[in-house]
């Protein structure tokens, strides 16, 4: 595309300013991370001076390939055995982000597909973005057990993002045009479309 930027990570790893659709969707999270702060007193994270996490940058990321391994391994989970009747799995996601994609979100019960957030920090940005998703990153406690952790509010997910001292140089920062402060006060929070499947329930 005419207005992504190539990125070092790897040949099919794209960065563009975000769309007017998809920034108005985060900044509606960011907002809303306010609305829900009383959900979130547990979590400690750097606000600004009126109380509010605020985005400084919001880019989306093109990465063809795994596109594409998402939307085949979306097919398959079509097929999955589940409870019919299992409502949706309800998360404060829900509605921000209709009619933001091209290839709308899927609504039934046996998808759960939803958009969910990754708090993390620069130099696992690098990783993710140049590997894809990995377990081995979830550096930050696995109360549940190993596995790729994902949240649907800001609060949660900038806990996190947020920095232990000076930041690490990473790629991530030098495409973004971070000062070192700014490097090190920075937190990313990452967008992701996930298929989370079947609900199980055990006793």
């Amino acid at each position: 595309p005419s207005n992504a930027q190539r990125t070092p990570y790897n040949n099919e790893i794209f960065l563009r300013p975000a769309s007017r659709p998809f920034a108005d969707a985060v900044n509606r999270l960011f907002a809303d991370a306010r609305v829900h702060a009383d959900r979130c007193t547990h979590f400690t994270v750097q606000l600004g001076a009126d109380g509010l996490l605020k985005p400084i940058a919001i880019y989306e990321v093109e990465a063809p390939r795994a596109k594409q391994d998402f939307l085949t391994a979306r097919d398959a989970a079509k097929h999955s055995r589940c409870d019919p009747r299992e409502p949706p799995v309800p998360c404060f996601t829900d509605g921000i982000f209709d009619n933001v994609f091209s290839l709308a979100l899927e609504p039934n019960s046996r998808l759960n597909e939803k958009i969910l957030l990754h708090g993390t920090q620069c130099e696992t940005v690098d990783k993710i973005l140049h590997n894809g998703m990995n377990e081995a990153y979830s550096y930050h406690g696995q109360r549940y057990g190993p596995g790729i952790y994902l949240a649907d509010q800001v609060c949660k997910a900038a806990r996190y993002a947020a920095m232990q001292g000076p930041a690490p140089a990473s790629i991530i920062s030098k495409i973004l045009r971070l000062t070192p402060d700014e490097a090190s006060r920075a937190m990313y929070v990452l967008v992701f479309r996930v298929v989370l499947g079947c609900v199980a329930r055990t006793s």
